[in-house]
């Protein structure tokens, strides 16, 4: 009777198991996707997603270098049609590290470990896989460059109103119920140059609701009484994308000239009128070195008013993978 309850105890252990790693590299390239040549070469995995969907209380993710992250859940969201949101974070910890996410049936997600680590999964509808390790806090508690650069816009405020003028849109107004401000509603636009870094990877709607997770775990995290939602996601015009592309003829501009660019797009602006976003965030893919950061968002300064800044209220991230493969901290 002990043999037999001990082999219970271990196959339920087992059956908390997220992944399993193909540790052949033979095997690997046939089974899970191994990347571009640049960045962190993701191991390759074989992803339960029917463990994922049953809701389980605690996972356990084996890691390339021998050990197991473990996690209890904390949030579970089934969004239907074997589409869902698992989040939790280490026992005793107080905050989350884990978001994981299934959209379109491919996964997305990131396990972290609480004091630093973290992996960044993927998973296409079959359960095929990789997972790559993430920068995180150094033992000395200090946290790498992150590459977001965040101030307050005012290079193309003027000609942001200009072109919301032309279009059928009225401008946003001023709240005037309080309970209105408990709720942030995000309007998510991706180039083709993203599409393509995300393409192995588990998808760019699969990314981008990932992203979106891990912003409401952070905000979760941080007690913070406001929730956010992606209200819309998008596939950004051909202007845009050539304005990431072609960014290096116009650096004059500075780290500002994609933001201004995503202001004159009219697009953009009608969707989130449609959609009644807060603000506008667009994922592209070029290299940070031509951007001259991981990502950048316009901030209210203390002496712009909201009506003036609300129209050009917008960001951008880039998931280049080889210095921004992290585009969910970035885009939080």
């Amino acid at each position: 009777m002990a043999v037999v309850a001990l082999l219970a105890l271990a196959q339920a252990a087992q059956a908390q198991r997220l992944l399993t790693l193909v540790p052949d590299v033979g095997q690997a390239a046939s089974v899970g996707d191994l990347g571009p040549s640049i960045g962190p070469v993701p191991t390759a995995v074989q992803v339960d997603l029917d463990l994922l969907r049953a809701a389980p209380a605690r996972l356990e993710v084996p890691t390339p270098e021998g050990g197991v992250l473990s996690a209890e859940q904390s949030v579970f969201e089934d969004r239907g049609g074997g589409d869902l949101m698992w989040s939790g974070g280490q026992p005793g910890a107080g905050y989350d590290t884990v978001a994981l996410t299934v959209e379109g049936g491919r996964l997305v997600g990131r396990f972290g470990a609480a004091g630093g680590g973290a992996y960044q999964i993927h998973a296409e509808r079959d359960g095929r896989g990789g997972m790559a390790p993430l920068v995180g806090p150094q033992p000395d508690g200090s946290v790498p460059w992150c590459g977001v650069e965040a101030g307050a816009e005012d290079l193309h405020d003027e000609t942001a109103r200009v072109v919301v003028r032309t279009l059928p849109a009225d401008l946003p107004e001023r709240a005037s119920d309080p309970q209105s401000h408990d709720r942030l509603d995000i309007l998510v636009a991706y180039t083709a140059t993203a599409a393509e870094n995300w393409a192995d990877r588990g998808g760019a709607l699969a990314a981008i609701r990932h992203a979106g997770d891990y912003l409401k775990m952070v905000f979760r995290n941080n007690e913070l009484p406001v929730e956010p939602h992606i209200v819309h996601v998008a596939r950004a015009s051909t202007a845009l994308d050539r304005a990431g592309r072609d960014f290096a003829w116009h650096q004059y501009f500075g780290r500002r000239w994609l933001g201004a660019q995503m202001d004159l797009d009219g697009d953009l602006l009608r969707l989130r009128h449609v959609h009644r976003a807060d603000f506008v965030h667009l994922f592209t893919g070029e290299r940070a070195v031509l951007l001259g950061a991981c990502g950048r968002h316009s901030l209210l300064a203390k002496d712009v008013e909201l009506q003036r800044t609300s129209q050009s209220v917008d960001g951008w991230t880039t998931n280049h993978p080889l210095r921004c493969p992290d585009y969910a901290v970035t885009f939080a």
